[in-house]
C-alpha cells in the first residue's frame, strides 16, 4: 500500500472565494498548473480548472475581471485523506471523472494528488508486480485464478487476487461489474 501522501504535491496553488477569474487564470499560468483549489479558512471548498474557465467564461464571452471563482468553481470539492492508498485515489478519480484530488488531514488542505502523480509511480509498481507474477508462475501450475497479487487490467488497482473474465485479469469489484 502506498498512501497518497507519498506521491502528492505539498505546495498547492490556492485562491480565495473572492478571487476574480482573471487573477486565478494569471496565477494558474504563472505557476503552470491546470487548476486551483478554492479555500475558505484553510478548508477546500471548491476547485477551478482551465476547463471551467473555458466553458463558463471564455466560450460564452464573459468578462473574467467581473466574475469571482466562487461563481464557477466545482463544489463541493471531492477530497481524500493523506493516508488513503493511491489505488483508492485512482478508483475515486475514475468514478468521479476527475484528474485532481485535494489531499486533506482533519479537513485541512495538505496537498494535491493528480492522475499524473499516480501514473508516475505506476510503471515501477507494474515492473515489480510483473516480476512477482512471473516468479509465481514458474513455481505454481497455471489456474483460472492468480492466487497472488496483481494489477487489475480494468481499473488498474493492485489486489491480492485476480480472476480471468473474457481474457482479462480483473479484481473482484471489476469482475462483478463485467459479469453482472
Amino acid at each position: 500500500m502506498i498512501p497518497v501522501r507519498e506521491v502528492m504535491t505539498r505546495r498547492v496553488v490556492t485562491v480565495r472565494l473572492g478571487t476574480t477569474i482573471s487573477d486565478a487564470a494569471k496565477i494558474m499560468s504563472e505557476r503552470r498548473v491546470g487548476g486551483v483549489i478554492v479555500l475558505e479558512d484553510k478548508i477546500p471548498v471548491g476547485i477551478v480548472t482551465e476547463r471551467d474557465i473555458l466553458l463558463h467564461i471564455v466560450a460564452p464571452g464573459k468578462n473574467p475581471n467581473k466574475i469571482r471563482v466562487k461563481e464557477i468553481m466545482s463544489s463541493p470539492v471531492i477530497t481524500i485523506d493523506k493516508e488513503t492508498d493511491i489505488n483508492e485515489a485512482a478508483k475515486l478519480m475514475k468514478k468521479a471523472e476527475i484528474r485532481r484530488l485535494p489531499v486533506v488531514e482533519r479537513g485541512k488542505l495538505v496537498g494535491i494528488v493528480t492522475s499524473a502523480d499516480i501514473m508516475a509511480v505506476t510503471p515501477a509498481l507494474n515492473e515489480i508486480l510483473l516480476e512477482m507474477i512471473k516468479t509465481k508462475a514458474d513455481i505454481e501450475p497455471k489456474s483460472e485464478e492468480i492466487k497472488g497479487p496483481g494489477i487489475c487490467e480494468n481499473c488498474g488497482s493492485y489486489v491480492e487476487s485476480l480472476d480471468e473474465v473474457d481474457g482479462k485479469w480483473v479484481c473482484e469489484d471489476c469482475r462483478e461489474e463485467l459479469v453482472g
